[in-house]
């Protein structure tokens, strides 16, 4: 009996500490073309999800599995000049998500900001998409229109299901193999504009394997360990940045705050439109806001440093239009 042709991309994973061996760029390409097409049984995704998770995907592993996802992706209208992506698979739980401000605030002032991520289904955390259609913020059900809103609004969501459904259900796998898999991280790569991007996620560990990738690809990118695992800079402690711009880099961005302040008990989606509004004062928000909006001016720009990045984000917060929300409120 001939082996499955998946087989030929499970064995080299699985042969044992001595003998096992990664995949190539184009091999994990191959793979996951295969899997995304629905290709493989449901035992072979499990074992292929379950080996690089416990050997930790390589750059090239990550390369070629994004790559086999943006083949997938449908062909959209060119976005705005200065755009950024910004992928949000994380959703808040311990603090507000107040990155979603700073997308605002780049919006504002002529960088449109593509998010993109879904609903993960942990009831004790609030997703990206409830926090855009809480504040009226435009969510997008198709790449095309996406890019519209982009050009229109300055910034929109736009669901990972809508991007691919099969990407999407990979997720759905999480509970049943109890670890997150390598989809976390080519989700996170998806960057379906092509855009500069700004990453946040949890496991450091990942932060330089995300920084090669991007290298691989070409992308121009910043990751780093954000709060809650989201694009979000934590504005009382140090945070290094993985970038690749010009070339690979490691920046050490010193925190905005010189103390620690504590976690409210908790939070509601709209302590952001106060803070934005003027009719609540929250330094840690604000904080986050420019420490964050300050990163993503450094993925745009890379002439920028950290003290002239902070000084135009305290700038456009100084000068924004504080009626940009809806004084009326229901969440």
């Amino acid at each position: 009996m001939n082996d499955h042709p998946f087989a030929r991309f499970i064995r080299p994973l699985g042969r044992g500490k001595r003998a096992r061996r990664d995949l190539d760029r184009e091999e994990a390409r191959q793979a996951f073309a295969m899997i995304l097409a629905g290709e493989v049984g449901a035992e072979q995704l499990g074992a292929f999800l379950m080996l690089l998770r416990v050997k930790e995907e390589t750059a090239e592993e990550v390369a070629g599995m994004t790559e086999a996802a943006r083949e997938r992706l449908s062909a959209s209208p060119p976005p705005p000049t200065g755009a950024i992506d910004w992928p949000s698979y994380a959703g808040k739980r311990r603090r507000a998500p107040w990155f979603v401000l700073a997308q605002c605030l780049l919006a504002a002032n002529g960088h449109a900001v593509l998010c993109h991520g879904r609903d993960g289904g942990d009831p004790e955390r609030v997703y990206t998409q409830a926090v855009y259609r809480a504040l009226g913020l435009p969510v997008a059900e198709t790449l095309e229109g996406a890019v519209s809103a982009l050009h229109e609004q300055g910034l929109c969501y736009l669901d990972l299901a809508a991007l691919d459904p099969a990407l999407d259900r990979l997720f759905t796998l999480r509970p049943l193999l109890g670890l997150r898999s390598p989809v976390n991280t080519i989700a996170r790569m998806l960057n379906p504009l092509r855009l500069p991007s700004l990453q946040g996620i949890f496991h450091p560990g990942f932060a330089a394997i995300h920084q090669q990738a991007a290298a691989l690809l070409g992308d121009r990118l910043i990751v780093f360990r954000g709060e809650g695992g989201e694009g979000e800079i934590r504005p009382d402690s140090e945070t290094t940045l993985f970038a690749h711009r010009q070339g690979l880099e490691e920046i050490t961005w010193p925190p905005l705050l010189t103390r620690r302040l504590p976690r409210p008990a908790q939070w509601q989606i709209r302590v952001l439109r106060d803070l934005w509004r003027g009719e609540a004062e929250d330094p840690y928000g604000e904080a986050a806001v420019l420490s964050t909006a300050a990163v993503a001016l450094c993925a745009l720009d890379d002439t920028l440093d950290h003290s002239g990045a902070l000084e135009q984000a305290h700038r456009w917060w100084q000068q924004r239009d504080r009626e940009h929300f809806s004084a009326s409120f229901e969440q």
